[in-house]
């Protein structure tokens, strides 16, 4: 039995290590992955990214952990909870996001973990609300965000993205507690 920081039925919830980056690899050099995001990351930028994540840890007790299928222990992708960082009237705030590898997509998964991950935020940290995003193009991840009782807020131009892009109007979801 491994030993998870939390658990849904299907998935267990545990920190990202080291180990983890031929999978983080995987799933972040993915353009059907990683469609709804500026570019697909390098293996060196996925290295850089679970620092982050593991800095962002030990900065604040919660960030992205890896998720895994309780009953075979495979890596399915990273699910958690990161504080907004890019200037707007939420920075500062806490976001839910996911990503998983495709061969686990539209099998229940994000919606499962999220869901799980909410319960955590809100029973753990004391979390009162929780906000997720994304490019109004990514339905998928719209989705889930509805399915897991996220109210819809606004569009927003997202700071960080090309005006040129796509990607760069965003949808703005919350979850109040």
């Amino acid at each position: 039995m491994k030993n998870y920081i939390f658990e849904s039925f299907r998935l267990g919830f545990r920190n990202i290590e080291q180990d983890d980056l031929p999978t983080i690899n995987q799933m972040n050099s993915d353009p059907e992955v990683m469609a709804y995001f500026p570019s697909t990351l390098t293996e060196d930028e996925s290295k850089n990214f679970i620092q982050k994540i593991k800095k962002h840890d030990e900065e604040n007790g919660y960030s992205l952990w890896a998720v895994e299928i309780k009953e075979t222990s495979e890596m399915i992708g990273i699910m958690g909870l990161l504080k907004i960082n890019f200037d707007s009237n939420i920075e500062g705030e806490i976001e839910i996001g996911w990503r998983l590898l495709k061969e686990y997509w539209h099998k229940g998964y994000a919606v499962e973990g999220a869901n799980r991950v909410l319960e955590y935020a809100s029973e753990k940290l004391g979390a009162e609300v929780i906000y997720s995003f994304t490019a109004t193009v990514n339905k998928p991840s719209e989705q889930v965000m509805k399915r897991i009782g996220m109210e819809y807020i606004s569009k927003f131009d997202h700071p960080n993205v090309a005006d040129e892009s796509i990607l760069k109007e965003h949808l703005l979801y919350k979850k109040s507690f």
